[in-house]
């Protein structure tokens, strides 16, 4: 079973480098809407994308978990819009603590970390309490580099559990696009 999801990613992939208009691309940011579904234990603070110029935006959010949890899964779902968001690339679930404790064994996820993780305190295993910020994120295209992206818009939504306990919801929403400079 694992030989076949590795063929049908390198299949996708391949298929992705064959389609025209298929280059690297630039990603930016335009929105991001967060949804606390438990404000006892879930008080979400700021959250927001404002930009900083034309092709950069940044990104803040302040979560505030009321009590110490170390059961946390994360559902990402990785959406393109063609006249609504729908489903693109696919769904994963990630026990937030195990993949904190060992991030290499959860590629993807490790590789979207990756992206946050210097604007972020989310530096630690669990259990997590009090504050979790994400300050002033700008996504750095040069992470980016191997992914080949379609030019339209994106939307990675993330759904959160504590506990077992339906508790947040944040959708990233951002626009890929070819930078072709101003002499192209």
């Amino acid at each position: 079973m694992c030989s076949f999801t590795k063929f049908i990613g390198f299949l996708f992939l391949t298929t992705i480098w064959i389609i025209p208009n298929c280059d690297l691309a630039v990603v930016k940011f335009t929105y991001i809407r967060c949804k606390s579904l438990d404000p006892n234990l879930v008080r979400i603070q700021r959250c927001y994308t404002r930009p900083i110029s034309r092709n950069v935006t940044e990104t803040s959010l302040l979560v505030s978990l009321a009590r110490a949890t170390s059961n946390i899964t994360v559902r990402l779902s990785f959406m393109k819009k063609s006249t609504d968001y729908s489903l693109y690339f696919g769904e994963r679930t990630y026990d937030a603590c195990k993949f904190l404790a060992n991030r290499k064994l959860y590629r993807i996820a490790d590789y979207l970390f990756g992206i946050i993780e210097e604007y972020s305190n989310m530096n630690h295993s669990c259990p997590y309490q009090g504050d979790i910020i994400i300050d002033r994120f700008r996504i750095r295209n040069d992470k980016l580099t191997w992914v080949p992206m379609p030019e339209g818009e994106y939307a990675i939504y993330t759904f959160w559990k504590i506990d077992g306990k339906s508790s947040a919801e944040f959708n990233l929403f951002f626009i890929s696009y070819h930078w072709h400079g101003i002499f192209s």
